[in-house]
């Protein structure tokens, strides 16, 4: 997969993470956002916050292995024992010394942190991270398609990571809504890049079969790519049958339908079933 270009990406797991940013850059983060990831050696902690609706800040965490009893471990991010990063959109900062302190159960991590860290191109810009702390867990199911054509990416798309979101507009004009999704995310590189399939249903839809076109406003379909050769397409034909709604905290359909990357078609057949943890 491509490498991320300073796009944004949406990151949807439940939780928060904060911190206080002083030296280089002076900031509040806080954040509803962020991601788990377990990979073969250990976990990657993600969360990402936008500024100005154009550029971001990105913490990444990268930890050992732990076990799912509520224990408490605590890591040195210095390079050997864990890694800490901050990104303010343009520029990386790498963690010389500092702490975090993780617990995990049933899927769910919390946390606190603090660290020095110095621009990795620049050792004369410095920030301190301080007052860290989180508490992330993601949902839980699966999200695979079959992509065919001359346009599609990849033939199989099978999500490591599965969420449910729901975006509240009680004052209009657009309804509230639910985005179910599928997500395959790298994050060997900072920032991080990902793939999404993302399935909107309007909140207070009825399970049915629903038709797909660029005209229908209470279920859409979206494939994206964030990074590289970037793709942000919807379906603008096909059919999304939906058998549980995101309402519920449980979504459950399958898809069938058509995009256009860069003028070529490709289709994708699909099925999800993802749950609110």
């Amino acid at each position: 997969m491509e490498q991320a270009n300073n796009t944004t990406a949406i990151l949807t797991a439940t939780g928060n993470l904060q911190a206080k940013i002083t030296g280089a850059i002076n900031h509040n983060y806080n954040v509803s956002q962020g991601e788990l990831a377990k990979g073969e050696n250990g976990w990657k902690i993600t969360s990402i916050e936008f500024i100005d609706g154009k550029s971001r800040y990105e913490f990444q965490f990268r930890i050992p292995s732990l076990p799912d009893d509520g224990s408490e471990h605590k890591y040195s991010l210095n390079n050997v024992n864990a890694l800490g990063y901050f990104y303010d959109g343009s520029r990386l900062f790498v963690a010389s010394v500092g702490e975090i302190t993780v617990t995990l159960k049933d899927n769910r991590m919390r946390g606190s942190f603090h660290f020095s860290a110095y621009r990795e191109d620049d050792s004369t810009h410095k920030i301190e991270v301080s007052e860290g702390a989180f508490d992330l867990q993601n949902d839980a199911g699966s999200f695979t398609a079959r992509l065919d054509g001359p346009g599609q990416p990849y033939p199989e798309f099978t999500a490591r990571q599965v969420g449910i979101n729901f975006h509240d507009r009680p004052d209009g004009p657009m309804p509230s809504y639910y985005v179910t999704e599928g997500r395959i995310v790298n994050y060997d590189n900072i920032p991080s890049s990902e793939d999404r399939i993302s399935v909107f249903t309007n909140k207070g839809i009825a399970p049915g079969r629903y038709q797909l076109d660029l005209t229908t406003d209470n279920v859409r379909v979206h494939f994206l790519r964030i990074g590289g050769l970037s793709i942000g397409t919807q379906a603008y034909k096909g059919e999304l049958i939906v058998e549980e709604v995101a309402d519920s905290g449980h979504a459950k359909g399958s898809f069938n339908c058509t995009f256009i990357n860069r003028d070529e078609e490709f289709t994708a057949a699909g099925k999800y079933d993802v749950f609110q943890q």
